[in-house]
């Protein structure tokens, strides 16, 4: 979703975001970079007020599931949290001005808040796990799903918790999350995301919807 169709989102909308390294190269070479990132990420919620419900920080890439006060506000904290980590970055490794240390803008994408927004949430903590990096989410120090001390705060999740669950399979949803990542399309019932597109006058992907 590229920056001007994200300004205009209702307020409270919830985004998935995604980055990755450059050529898929690692930005995380050791704890202490887990670290900072991390301290960045807070920061950078803080004081734009983002209300962050989990997150993922992986060797080459991380996610967010954040609420989006406005969309404009959302921006000016992703913008300012990957500029403040891209600098660290380059500080350590003595490199200012090589290159680029994201291969791009993030990638984003709407989460109704139903179901989908609890099964983003499970994938973005189990991404490690599926990656081979420890046998459980709970497992990953970086994640919102750890239970080490000092780690983010986490925004309370209001009551819009589902009645009931689909049947759809974990192996389906993670397919329909990563195709929404890829498209940045939303994610949510046909009616939700009919509603969205008409609130951000983006076109929609009819076929995906209707899948």
């Amino acid at each position: 979703m590229n920056c001007r169709r994200l300004k205009t989102a209702r307020d409270g909308t919830i985004f998935h975001v995604c980055n990755r390294g450059v050529l898929k190269k690692p930005i995380f070479l050791d704890d202490f970079d887990y670290h900072i990132c991390e301290r960045i990420l807070g920061e950078s919620a803080d004081k734009y007020k983002v209300p962050l419900f989990a997150y993922c920080l992986m060797p080459n890439h991380w996610h967010l599931l954040v609420e989006a006060p406005t969309g404009e506000i959302l921006i000016k904290m992703l913008q300012r949290f990957s500029s403040v980590h891209a600098r660290a970055i380059r500080r350590k490794l003595n490199n200012q001005g090589t290159g680029a240390v994201y291969q791009s803008r993030f990638r984003a994408h709407a989460v109704q808040k139903n179901e989908a927004f609890f099964r983003v949430r499970n994938y973005i903590e189990k991404n490690p796990v599926k990656a081979g990096l420890c046998p459980n989410p709970e497992g990953w120090a970086w994640s919102s799903a750890s239970p080490k001390t000092g780690k983010l705060p986490l925004a309370s999740i209001k009551l819009w918790i589902p009645g009931a669950y689909t049947s759809k399979t974990e192996e389906s949803w993670r397919n329909q999350i990563e195709a929404s990542l890829f498209t940045q399309q939303p994610l949510g019932d046909f009616e939700w995301c009919k509603t969205f597109f008409s609130s951000t006058c983006a076109e929609p992907d009819l076929q995906r919807m209707a899948a």
